[in-house]
């Protein structure tokens, strides 16, 4: 694992991750998101909590599809189902935290 530890060496480091290089063509900035370590978001978090935070709500707006895809799925009659409406709303952000 890198030592990352300035802004410069974050983003230095996250552009090697996109950069292709010998049989490797490189990733797009929606790929490399989708496999980003969890060491590696947090070194990012400490540079762009912004970015961060972003990321979060992402995960939390996932993890509520996935469930509601699950109780539609595994509902026995269309009666079962529950509409999105009725479903727990994604944690809302912090006060304060601006809205992406």
């Amino acid at each position: 694992m890198p030592n990352l530890e300035t802004l410069d060496d974050v983003r230095g480091f996250l552009r090697i991750c996109l950069t292709p290089r010998g049989q490797f063509p490189g990733r797009t900035v929606e790929e490399l998101a989708n496999v980003m370590p969890a060491w590696l978001a947090d070194r990012l978090a400490d540079h762009a909590p912004d970015v961060a935070e972003l990321r979060a709500a992402a995960d939390r707006a996932r993890t509520a599809y996935v469930t509601a895809l699950e109780a539609w799925i595994t509902a026995a009659t269309a009666e079962e189902s529950t509409p999105a409406a009725e479903l727990p709303a994604p944690a809302k952000q912090p006060a304060g935290t601006p809205r992406p």
